[in-house]
């Protein structure tokens, strides 16, 4: 919302008229009032301060549950090493299973000359059937 001159002219005028209205007397007894309201509000504060200092301090003492130590840097690598063998030995064992079951793989070698005249000779065989069906 932005304002204009003449807004912002207007709402300094009523500003100024409202604190001509207040003495110095009122204008003490307000901010004395405001002092005290936040006084009170700092030694609520302070209160929570020390309580919040007391559960951290409780916390701290109370042990720490106990926690899995990791051996020496050699022996976790030795353990991890050992972990991976293992689930490596299970998978290839798996593995090995299901290829029993896989079908038997496809002999790829190149053409031969027999598997050239087989073809032209099929071909040829499929062309004088479609001519005599046609005619």
């Amino acid at each position: 919302m932005a304002f204009n001159q003449q807004d912002a002219a207007t709402s300094i005028k009523t500003v100024v008229k409202v604190l001509h209205k207040r003495s110095v007397n009122e204008e003490t007894a307000r901010f004395q009032a405001e002092n005290t309201c936040l006084r009170s509000k700092i030694v609520e504060l302070r209160k929570e301060l020390s309580e919040i200092r007391l559960e951290v301090a409780r916390i701290n003492k109370t042990p720490a549950p106990p926690t899995l130590r990791v051996r020496g840097n050699k022996e976790s690598e030795e353990l991890i090493n050992s972990i991976m063998r293992q689930v490596g030995d299970m998978m290839n064992a798996r593995l090995e299973v299901l290829e029993e079951r896989l079908l038997p793989e496809k002999r790829v070698r190149p053409p031969l000359a027999a598997d050239v005249r087989r073809d032209v000779v099929n071909n040829a065989d499929i062309l004088r059937r479609k001519s005599d069906t046609i005619t």
